[in-house]
């Protein structure tokens, strides 16, 4: 580096040196009020935040335990959980069955890991909102409009997929099915 280089980079310090002093005295007085957040309240709001999605997912699954104890969802909670009235209604509408049949091929990968009834249904809940999410329009339509008729919510629905992807998986791991056997479409109740 030359003279004039250094005397420039100095003399444009010094011109700023106000500024330059004013923000780093900003930073302090932020971090030390806890405005501009430093390393160690990050890992604090980490921490809150990681409590806080705990206590949403207990109420959530509170919410849905309610909802299927008394009859209000699409699922009733029963061992093992099975569809309401709701949901079996809702399910023949769409044709339910026949989607997680023309589906299989492509989610039975999910499951090949899982070894247990209760982990399969657990992975099968985690599939249903993306099962409903691919569905064309016009059978979210008619999904929303049973749903309506029902008094029911949208997040309701997801279980109807679910519970009958669970039990096509469990179907086909059941002796004596060697592989891919589709699930019976439901039939009508009298």
């Amino acid at each position: 580096m030359n003279m004039d280089t250094a005397i420039l980079i100095a003399n444009l310090f010094m011109e700023n040196l106000p500024g330059v002093l004013c923000l780093i005295f900003f930073i302090y007085v932020g971090m030390r009020t806890g405005i501009i957040p430093s390393s160690k309240n990050i890992d604090e709001i980490n921490g809150r935040i990681s409590k806080t999605n705990e206590t949403l997912a207990r109420q959530t699954t509170a919410v849905n335990i309610l909802m299927t104890k008394e009859k209000l969802g699409s699922m009733v909670s029963e061992s093992p959980l099975r569809l309401s009235e709701k949901g079996e209604k809702i399910s023949r509408s769409v044709n339910a069955v026949e989607i997680i049949n023309s589906r299989l091929d492509e989610l039975r990968p999910e499951f090949e890991a899982l070894s247990n009834n209760y982990d399969i249904q657990e992975k099968a809940m985690e599939l249903g909102e993306s099962i409903y999410d691919d569905l064309p329009e016009d059978v979210k339509n008619t999904v929303k409009n049973e749903i309506y008729q029902s008094g029911m919510q949208l997040f309701q629905v997801y279980p109807i997929f679910s519970l009958i992807l669970r039990d096509a998986i469990l179907k086909e791991r059941e002796p004596g099915n060697g592989g891919t056997v589709k699930i019976p479409a439901t039939q009508p109740s009298p």
